[in-house]
Formats: structure tokens, C-alpha cells, sequence
């Protein structure tokens, strides 16, 4: 169960031992996930993964127009997110030709 350090508590960690998930979440300075998880390879991937979909939301958000929506209601929003979202991959694809 991933999720940011907002969750890093005591509580949340020992609920998701007791549901049988193992915690995944990103890590204060004095975190209550302690070593047991955080040095697993599994935690390590799933951090990686984090980062690379922060980044896209970071993006979307901050170049994208996403933060602050100039359009009204659901299905409008849903449009700009689906656009905003194919200009990211675009821009990804572009950088990763690029790098080939």
C-alpha cells in the first residue's frame, strides 16, 4: 500500500500490518516504518515509481493548467485532464526518442 508521508504514523503502519498490506509510504526523518520495511527491494521499486508519478502530476499541475481550471464542471475538467495528460505523454515520448 503506497502513500505519501502525511501516512507515516504509528496508527497507519500497524492498520495496514493488521489488513496483511505492507506499508509502502515515503519516509519523515523520524519515521514509524522503521527498517523492517523501508529496506526491502520491493519499497525501493515502489519509491521509484513514486518519484515518476509525482513528476507527471508536478507537471500537469505546474505547465499543464491543472492547479487552477478555467473551465466549469466534470466533464470539461475531464476533457482539459485528457488532453493535459496525452501533451505530457507526448512530451515524454519526444524525450525519450531523444535519449535513443
Amino acid at each position: 500500500m503506497g502513500a505519501d508521508n502525511g501516512y507515516d504514523t504509528k496508527d497507519f503502519i500497524e492498520n495496514s500490518r493488521h489488513m496483511n498490506a505492507t506499508p509502502h509510504v515515503a519516509r519523515k526523518k523520524r519515521s514509524a516504518l522503521g527498517e523492517r520495511y523501508a529496506g526491502t527491494p520491493g519499497y525501493l521499486l515502489s519509491q521509484r515509481a513514486r518519484k515518476l508519478i509525482e513528476e507527471a502530476w508536478g507537471w500537469m499541475k505546474e505547465v499543464g493548467g491543472l492547479r487552477k481550471l478555467k473551465v466549469v464542471g466534470r466533464r470539461r475538467a475531464e476533457q482539459v485532464a485528457f488532453l493535459v495528460g496525452a501533451a505530457f505523454n507526448l512530451r515524454r515520448i519526444a524525450t525519450l526518442l531523444r535519449a535513443a
